[in-house]
């Protein structure tokens, strides 16, 4: 491995230890909350969130090491469906959260009947069969699951060789395809489409999507494993070694005396420009190696399926949550608690913690989409940001730790207090008593020690 390699697998590792130490010190910190209903919450946000980032993590680092992904397509299929069920659980517990909070702020009266333990358990078990059967579109060919990103276009021309046969450039190739053709529904011949598809996977481990017969020859998509099969492919191409590997499955010896053909030269065509815009756009995003929704699919209604399951798995809860935490913050929680006593401390903190992990989710996850749509129409995204933004996504649990540091800590509340004060003290004034200075010990003892022109602005 490479020092890029390196470093990537390092940062990954690295990722895994925060993912795992986090969660457990979040757990910790919140272990003390005496509402059953709000512990399991908590529990539920803290544990669901942390799962998928731990499989995208452990999948990461192994196709970062085999440079691909290194399993059968079936586990990819598989994995992706976990990955999907998994991570839009954890976008839906906090979307529970915030509906569990706008209860107890908003509509106390019917909380403890709406959320109790029983009730919580059977909406968080409704919301994974809702999931599950969304995610399973892929089942029935809406959309696929896939590591592969993008598709490059092969055609290729056949002109047949024989004896008392037109010199007419232009009408061979259609001569030859309409014969062909004929044979292929006779069945006389097999269909050559699954030889393409058999040859290419299994000697250069090239997908091969949707083969047809042209007028004048075949035409497909190849799906490249890696960026390296890729150049291999176009060396190929450019030698003419192509269009003996397609010649060797076009060629049959029962052609010879049905068809009175004796040879056929087959030239292939690949767009250059296409072709640098497969390897640097689109391998570049499928180097994660990761089995995910295929934006890209070449599957009946994939697109439709990809917008559909991520609105209903990602948007609307986001949606919902956005909403939910405007109309307590607009009523602001601080006077309702002071009104209703049955709101405590712990219901405060629940919030803060809740909605500050359901921003963080929110940014991390808007990222990331934001760059797989511009991959998908054809963006140019430098790799080393595919990987730092896939990698932060990839531990996005990490926005639960981030929201357990704003509430219990308030690092930015902290922060400014001490910017404030410094800055009243370099003015050589405070605006209020020491007693009230964020300040650590040390650089309060040099303050001390300093002599201001008016001594009452302290006093």
């Amino acid at each position: 491995m490479e020092a890029p390699e390196i470093l990537k697998l390092l940062g990954i590792i690295l990722s895994f230890i925060i993912v795992i130490v986090g969660t457990a010190k979040v757990l910790k910190i919140y272990s003390t909350f005496g509402d059953p209903v709000l512990k399991k919450i908590t529990n539920l946000v803290v544990v669901i969130s942390a799962v998928p980032c731990v499989l995208r993590l452990i999948a990461l680092s192994v196709s970062q090491i085999d440079g691909k992904w290194p399993f059968h397509d079936v586990s990819c299929q598989l994995y992706g469906f976990i990955d999907l069920v998994v991570f839009s659980g954890s976008t839906w517990i906090l979307c529970i959260a915030a509906m569990e909070r706008y209860f107890k702020f908003m509509i106390q009266v019917d909380h403890p009947s709406t959320f109790s333990v029983k009730n919580l358990n059977m909406i968080v078990v409704g919301i994974f069969v809702l999931i599950i059967l969304v995610a399973t579109g892929p089942l029935y060919g809406l959309g696929e699951y896939s590591y592969y990103r993008g598709h490059l276009k092969v055609s290729l021309t056949y002109y047949p060789i024989g004896a008392n046969m037109t010199t007419d450039a232009n009408l061979f190739p259609k001569w030859y395809s309409y014969l062909l053709r004929n044979e292929i529904d006779k069945r006389i011949i097999p269909n050559p489409t699954f030889m393409f598809r058999k040859t290419f996977e299994e000697q250069l481990q090239i997908k091969v999507v949707q083969p047809k017969q042209t007028e004048t020859g075949f035409e497909m998509f190849f799906r490249c494993p890696s960026i390296s099969a890729a150049e291999e492919l176009w060396n190929n191409y450019t030698m003419g070694s192509l269009g003996e590997v397609f010649k060797s499955m076009l060629w049959y010896p029962e052609l010879s005396q049905e068809l009175n053909v004796e040879n056929v030269e087959i030239q292939t065509h690949i767009d250059q420009k296409e072709f640098r815009n497969y390897v640097d756009i689109f391998l570049a995003f499928q180097g994660m190696g990761i089995c995910s929704t295929d934006w890209t699919s070449k599957n009946v209604h994939a697109l439709v399926w990809s917008v559909y399951q991520t609105i209903i798995t990602t948007v609307v809860p986001f949606l919902l949550e956005l909403i939910l935490y405007s109309i307590i913050s607009c009523k602001n929680p601080y006077n309702i608690a002071a009104v209703d006593k049955t709101i405590r401390a712990d219901d405060i903190r629940a919030l803060r913690f809740y909605r500050g992990a359901s921003v963080m989710y929110f940014l991390l996850t808007f990222a990331y989409f934001t760059m797989d749509i511009g991959n998908l129409n054809g963006v140019y995204i430098h790799p080393t940001v595919i990987f730092l933004t896939s990698l932060v996504y990839f531990t996005s649990s990490v926005s639960i730790l981030i929201g357990c540091l704003v509430v219990e800590f308030e690092p930015f509340t902290r922060i400014m207090n001490v910017v404030r004060d410094c800055w009243q003290v370099s003015r050589g004034k405070f605006s209020r008593e020491c007693a009230e200075i964020s300040i650590k010990k040390s650089t309060l003892h040099k303050m001390k020690e300093r002599t201001f022109r008016d001594q009452k602005a302290y006093l």
